[in-house]
């Protein structure tokens, strides 16, 4: 008995020991701004109180969290510059999150950057943080223009400045003013020029050669660097000075394939990449109205219809700057989709969409390329997305990919066909039940209750195997379960009502040796109606949609057999099989307009042909026998 509780003992033993899991870090970045400190919380993290701290340890501000905090929160205290500032988040457990963030530099004198190419002298947070050791890696061959940036301080000032290129590199033509001097291990520019205003902006450009070397650099010895120096002096004789540097690094196509990589191409999406999870994936929907005469004219055609976001990693320790472009093409002609072109004043008539990125080392950049859209000459269907990624001044391609996009316009077919379906089918019950006297007194009661045994048996055989096992047959076989199931609601059915149809009515043959010239029609009506309410009263199937799918398949089968009562067998299962066919098609068309499903076209035509005609085909043929032996019997 003791060991049996010992046993029973032991699970709470093993969960007292099991070890909490711990908590992840939070992760957190802080900027400064000019009016304090702007927290951004990278994932929903239940915080409870966050405090900033100055180098002395006193409280300069603090937020306290009720709730949730929003992705971005901001600290308002006046920081000063180069001031080291601690940040403490408490969170609900009590734990405390620590970062140390120091102030920038805010450059009250003039600021003094050097860019290659333009636009990359801005550095990420993760750069920041790093020290300056990001390098940019140029391509061999390639041609870059070195940025040279001067702003101005508070007050009016002459500035004298001195640009050091390597000797490496090669200029491609001097600028005027500026004065050189060449020595075997760099050319130093210089000039001097006059800020007459506060804030105002000085800059020059110079078009740089990278040459092609014999060996591509491999280790930090070949890095190297484009340094500046600028001294203002003012009109009182004060005088300080600033300096810049960039470092880089050259290599060739293969050193810069190595290290970047297309992570993913996500598409829609919005100008920052969030991914649009509510629409298709590649697609493209432009809801156009039912008539023409009813289109509105596109009023600004240079606003994106969407975006595509192509996220690069670059696993490397340098940046490399490279330009990302996309064009839209016909997937037969391979020629640029017109009205999928951006317009000429966007990209100079280029067809593409472009952008210039910089890639830093260790991280992956998110690029975002805007899809334009001119419906006045859209077309619905299928084109492809070309993605090209190049090395910045170099029309090297290093890395491409191809992606489908679609075009969706609203499916009139769909709506055509089902309004067509919906109107029969009201003509039709309209009709039923203004002449429903009639059309039972056509049948004897012998006949009634026979139709109505044959309608509950196709339910029992039929309706309740498919209801019950469907899903499971779904999950198991996927989109071609419908080669399974097609064999109970199609075959099975078809062959129980044909034989039906010759207990009541008898073989063409027969009919014309009895003399059964006129045979009349209601059977199939009968039986679907029973089917039809049986499967509404016991498993809820009562929906407009199989209410219009019922009436809609009644009108085809009584047409169609109406047509060929008086041929052969063979001629009942062709029909039938055809009406069938079309029932399915119709199916699918209403499937479209109630539930806004997306069909394959491939799924479509297995879904007609197979268990629409085929498996009806079949059907109608077994069911032939049985419906004999039965009528001979009854006769």
């Amino acid at each position: 008995m003791r060991k049996w509780g010992f046993l029973f003992l032991l699970p709470i033993f093993c969960i007292g020991c099991t070890q909490e899991k711990p908590e992840e870090p939070l992760s957190w970045q802080i900027t400064f701004f000019s009016l304090g400190a702007k927290v951004q919380f990278e994932n929903p993290t239940p915080i409870k109180q966050v405090t900033a701290y100055n180098s002395d340890g006193t409280v300069v501000a603090q937020l306290d969290f009720p709730v949730q905090p929003r992705q971005t929160e901001s600290l308002y205290f006046e920081w000063q510059e180069e001031e080291t500032y601690r940040f403490e988040a408490t969170i609900l457990s009590g734990k405390v999150f620590i970062e140390t963030v120091t102030a920038p530099f805010k450059y009250a004198r003039g600021n003094f950057e050097i860019a290659i190419p333009y636009g990359a002298a801005m550095r990420s947070e993760k750069q920041r943080q790093m020290g300056g050791n990001q390098k940019a890696l140029l391509l061999q061959g390639s041609v870059m223009t070195a940025t040279v940036i001067v702003t101005n301080g508070n007050v009016p000032a002459t500035f004298d400045i001195e640009l050091c290129i390597p000797s490496s590199l090669d200029i491609n033509h001097t600028l005027a003013g500026w004065e050189t001097v060449t020595t075997d291990e760099q050319t130093c520019l210089s000039t001097t020029d006059v800020f007459k205003v506060a804030s105002e902006v000085w800059y020059r450009e110079l078009k740089i050669n990278i040459p092609h070397f014999p060996t591509s650099p491999t280790n930090t010895t070949d890095i190297q660097s484009i340094s500046g120096i600028v001294r203002w002096t003012t009109a009182d004789g004060e005088t300080w000075e600033q300096k810049a540097e960039v470092q880089l690094r050259v290599a060739s196509v293969p050193e810069i394939v190595e290290h970047i990589s297309i992570a993913s191409i996500d598409m829609p999406t919005d100008a920052v990449g969030i991914v649009d999870t509510r629409q298709r994936e590649n697609a493209i929907y432009h809801p156009r109205p039912l008539f023409s005469w009813l289109e509105t004219q596109q009023t600004d055609e240079y606003t994106p219809i969407s975006y595509q976001t192509v996220r690069i990693n670059n696993t490397g320790e340098d940046t490399i700057h490279v330009v990302v472009s996309s064009i839209n093409r016909d997937v037969i002609t391979g020629k640029a989709v017109p009205f999928l072109a951006p317009p000429d004043a966007v990209n100079a008539g280029t067809d593409r969409s472009i952008s210039f990125a910089s890639l830093p080392g260790g991280e992956l950049t998110s690029i975002s390329l805007p899809i334009y859209f001119h419906p006045q000459l859209a077309e619905a269907g299928e084109y492809e997305r070309e993605i090209v990624v190049k090395i910045w001044g170099s029309d090297t391609t290093v890395l491409s990919a191809k992606r489908p996009l679609h075009t969706i316009v609203p499916n009139r077919q769909a709506l055509y066909v089902s309004g067509l379906a919906i109107f029969a089918s009201c003509i039709g019950l309209v009709v039923l039940l203004r002449f429903h006297r009639q059309f039972f007194t056509r049948f004897s009661t012998k006949q009634l209750i026979v139709i109505a045994l044959f309608g509950t048996t196709i339910f029992v055989a039929v309706v309740v195997p498919s209801t019950l096992f469907l899903n499971l047959i779904r999950v198991i076989f996927g989109p071609v379960s419908v080669l399974i199931t097609g064999l109970i609601n199609e075959t099975l059915y078809y062959a129980l009502l044909t034989a039906l149809l010759i207990y009541i009515y008898g073989t063409p043959r027969e009919n014309a040796e009895r003399g059964h010239s006129h045979i009349k029609g209601g059977v199939i009506l009968i039986v679907s109606a029973v089917r039809l309410l049986l499967g509404g009263v016991t498993f809820g199937l009562f929906t407009p949609m199989t209410i219009i799918y019922t009436g809609t398949s009644i009108l085809l089968l009584e047409t169609g057999f109406l047509l060929v009562r008086r041929r052969g067998l063979l001629a009942w299962a062709l029909v039938l099989g055809i009406c069938d066919a079309i029932a399915v098609y119709v199916d699918f068309q209403l499937s479209i307009l109630f539930y806004r499903l997306f069909f394959a076209d491939w799924y479509v035509w297995l879904r007609i042909f197979v268990e629409g005609f085929a498996y009806t085909f079949i059907g109608v043929l077994l069911g032939a026998r049985l419906g004999r032996g039965l009528w001979r019997v009854a006769d």
